[in-house]
């Protein structure tokens, strides 16, 4: 290997110091244009200093060995010359070493195939030696590779922004020590980690009920809907105009379905439902400009679309319906009559039955259980026949509902509570009725029970308790109920209330045996209304 030769003048005695001497060379070295560290692979030096008169020889030590871009030891001799010349040479020999890259280090955080990670995060990894600088690089596409490396200095961590939710990204960090380089995190270039950012905006979801179109519409209607991810509340609106707009929004916290208020009759409504996830949102159900609609009933009583017609073990058939009052005046004696046929159209049996609510106010509801034995043909069916009712100027009287709950046995659902009298008179023949739905909306029992008390009245300020159990298919099913009463005052006037025009509507609905488990399949776990009556 050659060797390059400076040359530089020190006009100094002969006795200098080791450090002394290693000082002029460096500077020597600094001043010189002829030096290049990256070309000069084995670099001596020759200095000349003025000697005078020697009279022995001296051996000297050199220390100057390159290291990392540092100056470390390495032990030279030198014999100084033993002439009597006007000059001593001493070479000064130096080792370059090339710098070494950055030692191997690992990337720390987030760990790779984390979830649910900030959109914000903080990218940070292990410390190594000797560095210089670090740089990150970050993309949405796995393929290992990556082209926007940024520069974080010597910090060993670096805060991202701007990301976008549910992505995932791919992350590397690599080290320099000045040119040299570079040293990838996790031993390699293609050792990228990943990461999924979290989802803020609340999740997709969809309208439940009323069912778009829907007509024939309570005044008092319910709406639903299907739950939304990470909604921390939802929003409805309604009104009248078809425009796919709407203004009046109206929270109902965490709750999926609301009770409207009293609506007109003969009206099409239109609605919409969206949730929010604090700020973030909002995601509209079904889509932002999908709203539903609905049209209310017209005048007066009215059988509802939510029957539901199925058999028990005991070989009977329950036909369950629901009668809404959208007349003017109060009701009395609703009955509800059925034909009942063949495969063929045969008639073969006729039924009927009363509402066991005697009285149903204006926009009130009253169930009605028609049951009969089950025909030997498996596809008969009923149809609905006439619905009768009287007018009355009556009401019946409110008595106080407290400590009521639901309970779900094997084969029966049973309904129980307290009932009070806070009128000023006693009331006779106390009665507790309840109407118990699946979450789609049919009505699946209707039942009546005495009060726990003989004789069944109720003085003022007396209570009683009462328990009403139907037996159903899948009383698990059920998740709403409602209750009301029946019961009529004594020795008042009311009692010999007229009784206004009677009422007759031929109904021609058919209804089939229904499939209890395909309408329980549907069943969700909502909230339903828990109150006593209208």
């Amino acid at each position: 290997m050659s060797k390059r030769i400076i040359r530089g003048v020190m006009n100094n005695k002969i006795e200098l110091s080791q450090t002394a001497l290693l000082q002029s060379i460096i500077i020597i070295l600094f001043f010189s244009s002829l030096i290049t560290f990256s070309s000069l692979p084995d670099v001596g030096f020759i200095v000349k200093m003025p000697k005078g008169n020697v009279v022995s020889q001296n051996k000297m030590a050199i220390p100057l060995k390159l290291i990392n871009d540092q100056f470390s030891i390495e032990k030279n001799q030198t014999k100084v010359n033993n002439t009597h010349s006007d000059q001593r040479v001493i070479f000064l020999p130096i080792i370059f070493r090339a710098p070494n890259p950055p030692l191997d280090f690992n990337k720390k955080s987030p760990t790779s195939g984390s979830t649910g990670i900030s959109l914000t995060p903080t990218l940070s990894w292990n410390q190594t030696t000797p560095v210089t600088r670090y740089e990150y690089c970050f993309d949405k596409t796995n393929d290992n590779a990556c082209t926007n490396w940024i520069s974080t200095g010597t910090n060993t961590y670096a805060g991202l922004s701007g990301l976008q939710e549910g992505a995932t990204y791919y992350w590397q960090i690599r080290s320099w020590n000045g040119t040299y380089g570079p040293t990838y995190a996790n031993g390699s270039a293609s050792a990228y980690w990943s990461f999924t950012t979290v989802i803020l905006q609340p999740g997709a979801f969809n309208k439940y009920a009323p069912a778009n179109g829907s007509t024939r519409m309570i005044l008092t209607p319910y709406l639903s809907w299907t739950a939304s991810a990470r909604a921390t509340r939802y929003e409805y609106c309604y009104d009248t105009t078809n425009d796919g707009a709407c203004s009046n929004w109206v929270s109902t916290g965490t709750n999926r379905s609301v009770g409207l208020p009293t609506l007109q009759s003969s009206t099409t409504y239109y609605w919409q439902v969206r949730s929010w996830n604090g700020t973030y949102g909002p995601a509209y159900a079904n889509g932002s400009t999908s709203f539903w609609s609905f049209r209310t009933l017209d005048p007066g009583v009215h059988v509802l679309d939510n029957c539901s017609m199925y058999a028990t073990t005991n070989a009977y058939v329950h036909l369950v319906c629901e009668i809404y009052n959208n007349s003017s005046s109060n009701v009395e004696n609703v009955k509800l009559y059925i034909d009942i046929y063949n495969s063929l159209g045969g008639l073969v049996d006729t039924d009927y039955a009363y509402a066991p609510v005697d009285i149903v106010h204006i926009r009130g509801k009253a169930c009605i259980d028609i049951s009969f034995p089950r025909p030997s043909d498996p596809d008969f069916y009923i149809e609905l026949g006439d619905l009768s009712w009287d007018d009355t100027s009556q009401s019946r009287p409110y008595l106080t509902l407290s400590n009521h709950s639901g309970n779900v046995g094997s084969s029966l659902y049973t309904v129980l509570g307290i009932l009070t009298n806070n009128l000023s008179q006693t009331v006779d023949s106390v009665k507790a009725v309840d109407s118990l739905y699946f979450s789609t909306g049919h009505i699946v029992g209707c039942d009546s029970s005495f009060i726990n008390k003989d004789p069944h009245d109720l003085s003022p300020g007396q209570s009683s308790s009462f328990e009403i159990s139907t037996s159903i298919p899948d009383p698990s099913s059920v998740v709403r109920y409602t209750i009301q009463t029946k019961s009529s005052l004594l020795g008042t006037a009311s009692e010999q209330a007229t009784t206004g025009e009677e009422h007759v509507v031929s109904l021609s609905k058919i209804y089939h045996l229904m499939d209890l488990q395909s309408l329980m399949g549907e069943a969700e776990n909502t909230v339903g209304e828990r109150g006593l009556g209208e």
